[in-house]
């Protein structure tokens, strides 16, 4: 009985102890987020967007955006289009997504880039601030 319940107990701890799953076998999914209105940069690899429902005109929803392996900034929209940003990852990304393989945003102006705030919790908080 002894032995059958160190076995169980040794097969619980390995079997806890497994990584959840490797995040290089995940697919990479591409997600294109349009109408961009704010663009708001909490720290270098950490953004929040804000973008018009396409559902609702009046509405604006939020997108974040952390942790980014590669980062590209295009002026490259003209002022007929709204911004946009292009996202691929490993997995599908909704209302926020962590762990970015790359990231494209494409604006008007490198101008559209806002501050934001941050918190590291009892390492400190603050605000970015756009240098111009």
């Amino acid at each position: 009985m002894r032995i059958a319940m160190v076995v169980l107990c040794s097969l619980c701890l390995f079997a806890a102890c497994q990584p959840a799953g490797n995040e290089e076998q995940k697919p990479l999914v591409t997600t294109t987020v349009k109408n961009i209105e704010r663009v708001l940069m909490h720290e270098p690899g950490e953004y929040t967007f804000f973008y018009t429902n396409p559902q609702d005109p009046k509405e604006l929803l939020s997108f974040r955006v952390e942790s980014i392996r590669k980062l590209k900034i295009f002026q490259d929209v003209s002022s007929e289009e709204k911004s946009w940003l292009t996202i691929v990852s490993r997995g599908g990304c909704e209302y926020s997504c962590y762990g970015v393989e790359s990231l494209e945003i494409h604006l008007h102006f490198a101008e559209e880039i806002n501050g934001a705030g941050w918190n590291h919790g009892k390492f400190g908080r603050g605000q970015t601030t756009v240098i111009e």
